[in-house]
């Protein structure tokens, strides 16, 4: 008798441990920096006319902190999520582009 109660024991406990799914790890967050995505879509987007020596608007993006600041204590998040008057003036740059800026700034700015 005890053999069959450990020989139950038993195959309980394997088909428990084959049975339960191995929880998931919840992917962590992809980290978005100016060096390798922010300044992508600040050059194909905005560089054309937000350079050089007389910027439009007086706006110079040529920089991570010249970006930074902007982002921070200007209106260029706005501006590229303002369907009204979207930056660049042609449209609204795609969804993909406006959320890269947008994480940067709730990811605190990494360079």
């Amino acid at each position: 008798m005890k053999r069959f109660i450990m020989m139950i024991s038993l195959v309980g406990l394997f088909m428990i441990s084959c049975s339960k799914k191995d929880e998931a790890t919840p992917q962590e967050e992809t980290k978005v920096k100016y060096k390798n995505a922010v300044s992508n879509v600040i050059y194909n987007n905005c560089i054309t006319c937000h350079s050089g020596n007389s910027p439009s608007a007086n706006l110079d993006l040529s920089s991570y902190s010249k970006v930074k600041e902007a982002t921070q204590n200007g209106n260029l998040l706005h501006r590229i999520n303002d369907a009204n008057a979207p930056m660049p003036p042609i449209g609204l740059m795609t969804e993909e582009n406006r959320k890269v800026l947008n994480d940067w700034k709730s990811q605190g700015y990494l360079e």
